[in-house]
Protein backbone atom coordinates (compact mmCIF):
# COMPACT_ATOMS: atom_id res chain seq x y z
CA UNK A 1 0.00 0.00 0.00
CA UNK A 2 0.91 3.86 -0.87
CA UNK A 3 -0.93 6.25 0.35
CA UNK A 4 -0.38 10.29 -0.35
CA UNK A 5 -0.78 12.86 1.95
CA UNK A 6 -0.28 16.24 2.19
CA UNK A 7 1.43 16.03 5.72
CA UNK A 8 2.43 13.15 7.83
CA UNK A 9 0.56 10.80 9.35
CA UNK A 10 0.01 9.47 12.46
CA UNK A 11 -0.10 5.65 11.48
CA UNK A 12 1.56 1.95 11.59
CA UNK A 13 3.25 2.98 8.46
CA UNK A 14 7.05 3.51 9.12
CA UNK A 15 8.35 4.49 5.72
CA UNK A 16 7.24 7.71 4.93
CA UNK A 17 9.07 9.73 2.12
CA UNK A 18 9.10 13.64 1.51
CA UNK A 19 8.52 14.31 -2.15
CA UNK A 20 7.15 17.01 -4.88
CA UNK A 21 4.83 15.47 -7.57
CA UNK A 22 6.12 16.19 -11.25
CA UNK A 23 3.80 14.41 -12.93
CA UNK A 24 -0.54 14.09 -13.31
CA UNK A 25 -2.39 11.90 -15.60
CA UNK A 26 -6.35 11.79 -15.02
CA UNK A 27 -7.50 8.51 -16.01
CA UNK A 28 -11.21 9.14 -15.66
CA UNK A 29 -11.88 7.86 -12.01
CA UNK A 30 -8.03 7.77 -10.61
CA UNK A 31 -5.44 10.06 -11.48
CA UNK A 32 -1.75 8.78 -11.45
CA UNK A 33 1.11 10.92 -9.36
CA UNK A 34 4.76 10.18 -10.58
CA UNK A 35 6.62 11.85 -7.60
CA UNK A 36 10.33 13.01 -6.75
CA UNK A 37 11.81 11.74 -3.25
CA UNK A 38 15.21 10.82 -3.98
CA UNK A 39 13.99 8.49 -6.68
CA UNK A 40 10.88 8.53 -8.80
CA UNK A 41 7.71 6.53 -7.59
CA UNK A 42 4.81 6.21 -9.05
CA UNK A 43 1.39 6.15 -6.94
CA UNK A 44 -2.53 5.70 -7.75
CA UNK A 45 -5.42 7.41 -6.20
CA UNK A 46 -9.11 8.27 -6.31
CA UNK A 47 -9.96 11.50 -8.84
CA UNK A 48 -11.84 12.25 -5.63
CA UNK A 49 -9.28 12.35 -3.34
CA UNK A 50 -7.05 14.21 -5.79
CA UNK A 51 -9.74 17.30 -5.99
CA UNK A 52 -9.59 17.25 -1.96
CA UNK A 53 -6.39 17.73 -1.84
CA UNK A 54 -5.72 20.11 -4.75
CA UNK A 55 -2.97 18.79 -6.08
CA UNK A 56 -0.48 20.02 -8.85
CA UNK A 57 2.91 19.59 -10.20
CA UNK A 58 5.29 20.81 -7.89
CA UNK A 59 3.09 20.36 -4.75
CA UNK A 60 4.49 19.06 -1.82
CA UNK A 61 3.72 15.35 -0.69
CA UNK A 62 4.45 12.22 1.83
CA UNK A 63 4.28 8.90 0.30
CA UNK A 64 3.68 6.27 3.44
CA UNK A 65 4.50 3.51 2.11
CA UNK A 66 4.13 -0.47 3.44
CA UNK A 67 7.76 -2.22 2.29
CA UNK A 68 5.84 -5.11 0.94
CA UNK A 69 3.77 -2.70 -2.01
CA UNK A 70 7.62 -1.78 -3.03
CA UNK A 71 8.29 -3.19 -7.07
CA UNK A 72 11.83 -2.63 -7.98
CA UNK A 73 12.67 -1.92 -12.09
Amino acid sequence: VITVSRGLLESSIRNCLKGRILHITDNGKSVDLKVLSGEFFEAVITKESFQNMKLEPGAEVYLNIKASSIEVF
